[in-house]
């Protein structure tokens, strides 16, 4: 999916005639953000080159010469013409010095993106890394206009606790990955190929699901129950798929549906642990979203840090005065699995 409203925010950022003063993309997990990295190259104008790099690379989290190498083979990968490769952060200094000068020279601006930059908080707090990284990135933040550090990651930059991040990316511009509109979810489910570079040099037409082969409102019930989750989203839609093609059926009706949710919740356990227990290490946390198996809605927790993580982590939705959880999805899970 290429999230065009999300991809159209990050190119005006990258685009500025004086320069993007840094980048932060922050999403759930599993909301999309590694894919959205991986088709920037295709989506962003082309004079603009990405080399993103995970920090759940092994390269990359090893030591902090295996990261500078890392990023300087990348860059030249996409930007040739590199004197040396740095193995230090003096040298990494010097080879993003070059390369804002060859930039300059071919008139390119190069989105250098750190895809879960939250390991490189644990690594600082481990000693693995230190936090001079973060200076060297300050600095070529501020001087390398056309150079343009982008940090994505499933936590808030105040949530990082090993060093002073709000004060190394101060003006750094915060983009949110969100939940699809049902718009979205429409094209998923009926042109889920649709922007497929496969398909587009292929020549060939890529499939389609009519609208009508999801039921009778059966596009906005998969978007509601999954709360536009794309993860979720996707694994419903596999899961519907998977139970009409083994009934031998050729749309798929209300009770086929309540099939494919009860097994979804059962088949992506994993996620739904991640999601809720797993990142719930605030006291009564965990107590409070399990609460949800047996009550619709709950009263607003009179914890001020629950009451935020909660709403930060996008699990529940106020009405009048309660809440309840944004995805049913995950309200299935609980009564069911835990």
């Amino acid at each position: 999916m290429p999230r065009a409203a999300i991809i159209s925010e990050i190119e005006q950022q990258v685009v500025l005639a004086t320069g993007c003063p840094g980048l932060l993309i922050y999403g759930r997990r599993r909301m999309g953000k590694s894919t959205l990295l991986r088709n920037l190259e295709g989506l962003l104008p082309q004079r603009v080159r990405v080399v993103i790099l995970s920090m759940q690379d092994a390269r990359a989290f090893t030591s902090i010469p295996d990261f500078v190498t890392l990023i300087s083979q990348e860059v030249a990968a996409v930007l040739p013409g590199a004197s040396e490769l740095p193995a230090d952060l003096r040298g990494l200094e010097r080879f993003l010095d070059s390369t804002q000068k060859r930039l300059d020279v071919a008139d390119r601006r190069l989105l250098l993106a750190i895809d879960e930059y939250e390991n490189l908080d644990h690594k600082i707090g481990e000693g693995a890394f230190s936090e001079d990284l973060l200076a060297v990135i300050r600095e070529s933040i501020q001087t390398h206009r056309r150079l343009i550090w982008a940090f994505a990651g499933s936590h808030a930059i105040d949530d990082l606790v090993h060093a002073a991040w709000t004060s190394y990316l101060v003006s750094a511009r915060t983009i949110e990955v969100i939940p699809f509109e049902l718009a979205e979810t429409r094209l998923l489910l009926t042109e889920p190929l649709k922007s497929s570079s496969l398909w587009r040099t292929s020549g060939a037409e890529p499939p389609r699901f009519a609208p009508g082969f999801w039921g009778e409102g059966g596009i906005e019930r998969i978007h509601a129950e999954a709360g536009g989750w794309p993860h979720l989203l996707q694994l419903v839609a596999e899961t519907v798929v998977d139970l009409v093609n083994s009934v031998g059926r050729v749309s798929v009706d209300g009770a086929l549906l309540e099939r494919a949710l009860d097994r979804a919740v059962a088949y992506d356990n994993n996620t739904f642990l991640e999601l809720l227990e797993r990142e719930s290490p605030l006291p009564g946390e965990w107590d409070y979203l399990r609460s949800f198996r047996s009550a619709e809605e709950q009263p607003v927790p009179s914890s001020e840090a629950l009451d935020r993580s909660l709403r930060r982590r996008r699990l529940v939705i106020e009405e009048a005065g309660r809440y309840r959880l944004r995805v049913p999805l995950m309200a299935r899970w609980l009564r069911q699995r835990v």
